[in-house]
């Protein structure tokens, strides 16, 4: 089962009380097999900083070491350091037990967009999709991680409302 923890908005605001989260903790991750958060939501779910790589990385193993049938953490990284030219989303893997977790990293071009509402859910599915066509988490990882960057890059030049606007699924 993937998770999607929808957590925290693009803007920073914490969708769940300390309760709500609680609940994700222990019910939600308990199940699953792999959990897809952004850094902040996976700060909020270690309950630790994630504010550089190797915080990311403890962050990731918490979550597979606290949780069983959790085998792969991705994080997405445009959160981290929003004024490189760069975005680099990881995956961890459970490894041998008392090893670090196994860390595979994918980065590709930042793109200037006000089309980005919805990066995170569009991501988790099509690693999903990847995976069910692949069989293979680091396979999944890296076509889903490159599939949003199109898709971003393609929804640069979109209007649609105001303020933060949708990934535009529509254009190939």
């Amino acid at each position: 089962m993937i998770y999607d923890p929808v957590l925290v908005s693009s803007s920073g605001r914490r969708l769940f009380d300390r309760m709500d989260l609680d609940v994700a903790l222990n019910d939600l991750l308990g199940v699953c097999t792999v959990v897809t958060p952004n850094l902040p939501e996976l700060a909020a779910l270690s309950q630790q900083e994630c504010l550089s790589k190797a915080e990311i990385r403890a962050a990731a193993q918490k979550l597979l070491q606290m949780h069983r049938k959790l085998r792969t953490v991705i994080v997405t990284g445009g959160h981290l350091d929003t004024r490189a030219d760069s975005v680099t989303d990881y995956l961890f893997t459970a490894g041998v037990p008392s090893m670090a977790a196994d860390c595979l990293e994918t980065s590709h071009p930042r793109i200037a967009s006000r089309n980005t509402h919805g990066t995170g859910c569009t991501f988790s599915a099509a690693f999903g999709a990847y995976h069910l066509l692949t069989g293979d988490d680091r396979e999944a990882f890296r076509r889903a991680s490159a599939y949003l960057a199109g898709l971003i890059e393609k929804s640069a030049a979109g209007r649609m409302g105001h303020g933060t606007g949708p990934l535009m699924h529509h254009i190939r």
